[in-house]
This record gives C-alpha cells, sequence and structure tokens, in this order.
C-alpha cells in the first residue's frame, strides 16, 4: 500500500494537473463528447477543452478514432 506521504503527493500533482487544465482549458461540462466530435469532424476549432463523459461516451470516441483521457476529478480543497 502507498504511503501517507506517497498518497499526498499524488494529490498534490493531481491538484497541480487541475489547476493548469482549469487555466489552459475551456470548461465544456456534460457536452464534451458532443465537442470533441465538432472538433474532430471539422465543424468546430480546434481548442483545449475539458468536461464530463461516460465511460459509453469514451468508448464510442474511441470507436471514432478520437483519443480522450479520462482523468480524477478532485473536489476543490476547503
Amino acid at each position: 500500500a502507498p504511503s501517507q506521504a506517497a498518497l499526498g503527493e499524488a494529490i498534490a500533482q493531481l491538484r497541480q494537473l487541475q489547476r493548469k487544465i482549469k487555466s489552459e482549458c475551456r470548461d465544456v461540462g456534460n457536452d464534451f463528447a458532443a465537442e470533441v466530435r465538432k472538433m474532430h469532424y471539422g465543424d468546430r476549432a480546434p481548442e483545449n477543452i475539458y468536461g464530463h463523459s461516460s465511460a459509453e461516451e469514451r468508448e464510442s470516441l474511441a470507436d471514432e478514432g478520437i483519443d480522450v483521457v479520462a482523468l480524477p476529478w478532485l473536489p476543490p480543497e476547503h
């Protein structure tokens, strides 16, 4: 099992990645799959986005040759 220190470091790195994504990408919420498709098929200019998608949506995107990465999203710190 990972040590508390290793777990804390992993969480800190994930939070840092989330801050970078939020600052450099547009949040498209639940429209993620639709927005990615629009960009893939040339209906929208490419841009950096993030949002939510189900496992089924990600599988469908993969079947269309659209590569996406699912990341765990931590709740805000208090």
